[in-house]
């Protein structure tokens, strides 16, 4: 009995059991180099392929990383300086200058960059209470930093923006005949790059702060818009 005709590869002998050791030179024999197969052009396809996909997961890998130690910076008001020598009346209407102190603490190693820094004042329970603003372009703060500075505001009434005369009312009972307290509301609307992200959070609450006229300066917001004071509106 001869013997039969030799087998001219691995596949014509069938997969050898992994615990031959041969299993890797099969696959090399049977599929042959899979990198180079279809030419130089699908070769550098490949490899170009490849590079990104690393690149991307690294990419990911290291922003994720970063992520994980970001803590946004904290924006907390300390202080409004009503600046009483600036009060301006004129016809139906007065302004005035407000420093709000800010204090910002950055945690993180990176610098802060607040793209905008806006401020809208109110009067509480006032629908139409717009009572004043402010507004700050590109401030910058150091990494592991803890900053104070001042934020220049501007309070602005016109009897226009208050029709039923509420806020001229409410400011001549607590400013009138004494030096007294008003409350606003306020509302800080911060545009924040992190790393190229932007991040827009809002910072709300009400404060406290002197009154920014007297009894006699409600007179002159009256007077010269052609309005007789009575008594429920300037105290005699």
């Amino acid at each position: 009995m001869g013997l039969g005709q030799p087998t001219s590869s691995f596949a014509a002998m069938g997969p050898p059991p992994r615990s031959t050791g041969i299993l890797r030179m099969w696959r090399k024999d049977e599929r042959g180099k899979q990198w180079t197969r279809g030419g130089g052009v699908r070769s550098t396809g490949r490899l170009i392929f490849c590079c990104i996909v690393v690149a991307i997961l690294i990419i990911v890998s290291i922003v994720l990383a970063v992520l994980l130690y970001i803590r946004p910076p904290s924006v907390v008001v300390q202080n409004f300086d009503v600046d009483t020598q600036s009060l301006t009346v004129k016809q139906g209407q007065f302004s005035a200058n407000i420093s709000l102190q800010v204090q910002v603490n950055n945690p993180n190693w990176f610098n802060a960059d607040f793209k905008e820094i806006n401020v809208d004042i109110r009067y509480p329970n006032v629908p139409s209470g717009q009572f004043g603003y402010g507004a700050v372009s590109n401030a910058n703060f150091k990494g592991y930093s803890l900053s104070t500075f001042n934020f220049p505001l501007t309070i602005n009434y016109t009897l226009a923006n208050d029709p039923n005369q509420a806020i001229i009312n409410d400011l001549n009972a607590k400013c009138g005949t004494t030096q007294g307290k008003i409350n606003i509301d306020y509302t800080i609307r911060l545009w924040l790059k992190i790393l190229g992200v932007s991040v827009k959070p809002n910072i709300g609450s009400t404060q406290t702060i002197t009154c920014p006229l007297t009894g006699s300066d409600i007179q002159q917001v009256l007077n010269k818009a052609g309005i007789s004071a009575r008594d429920d509106v300037v105290a005699a």
